[in-house]
């Protein structure tokens, strides 16, 4: 039996409202906090959250991508996720699972992983 994947992580010098507009979100909104900042929106008739840290430099830090109910991706949503991002991804696409450790630390278990193909 496949793994489940509920998340996908990724090096990205994008801004989020780029990757989200490279990824054709649907309704997506942004904001930010004291650390994280988001985008979310529609993908595959789910609601996606874009998400990374704004308090390391963006070559820093990795961009998450999960579904707001916490629910595992399809293996049919995951591949068209897969299959945008590697067109703009410079970095390999982890897929798998992070768990929250301590604060804004997490646990990354990667079962999956794809190489990026920038055109």
């Amino acid at each position: 039996m496949p793994e489940l994947i509920f998340d996908l992580w990724f090096p990205s010098t994008y801004s989020l409202k780029r990757i989200a507009s490279r990824l054709e979100l649907k309704e997506a909104h942004s904001d930010d906090e004291n650390y994280w900042e988001w985008v979310i929106g529609t993908f595959d008739g789910i609601e996606i959250d874009l998400t990374r840290t704004h308090t390391l430099p963006i070559d820093a830090t990795e961009t998450r991508i999960f579904r707001l109910d916490h629910e595992a991706f399809s293996a049919q949503t995951k591949l068209k996720l897969i299959e945008r991002l590697r067109d703009f991804v410079h970095g390999p696409i982890q897929c798998g699972k992070m768990t929250g450790a301590d604060g804004h630390n997490f646990i990354k278990l990667s079962v999956e992983s794809y190489e990026s193909n920038p055109k």
